[in-house]
């Protein structure tokens, strides 16, 4: 084979975006894109759905407290689930909420959702009202609290 003319040199000229390697050249490439997506900034990563679904950013309030009263009364109501459940069919109610309670519960909360088991059947119940109302929330702990149903 003879050395390369500067005929043959001509002929192979290279393209502008190519390396004579066969490589892309690094500096005519764009750069690669480095910004975050913010489309998915308020949805959950890591799940089945994510991002499927925004997620709501509801404002959360939290007080910490030294020592919660003792509740000595509250006011539950049954949800509609509930009465068609039959909770009012049930024989001992007292003794479903007493044993629901002392197995689920430390504290009740105003609006807080009760979850009553009695015999396999779930009865949910909306705390309404708690005694005392300084805070909207009572200890059940070592305490008797009369229930208003």
């Amino acid at each position: 084979a003879s050395p390369p003319t500067s005929e043959d040199k001509d002929n192979h000229t290279l393209e502008a975006d190519s390396h004579p390697m066969g490589e892309a050249d690094p500096a005519s490439s764009p750069p690669p894109t480095t910004e975050p997506n913010t489309n998915d900034e308020h949805k959950t990563p890591g799940h089945i759905a994510y991002g499927a679904h925004a997620i709501p950013l509801p404002k959360i309030e939290v007080s910490l407290l030294a020592h919660l009263p003792l509740g000595t009364k509250c006011s539950l109501q049954p949800t509609p689930d509930a009465v068609r459940h039959g909770f009012y069919d049930l024989k001992n109610i007292k003794l479903a909420l007493e044993q629901s309670l002392i197995r689920t519960r430390g504290c009740l909360n105003r609006g807080d959702l009760v979850h009553c088991w009695f015999r396999g059947t779930k009865f949910d119940l909306v705390v309404k009202e708690v005694t005392p109302r300084t805070v909207g929330a009572v200890s059940c702990v070592n305490t008797d609290i009369e229930v208003d149903i």
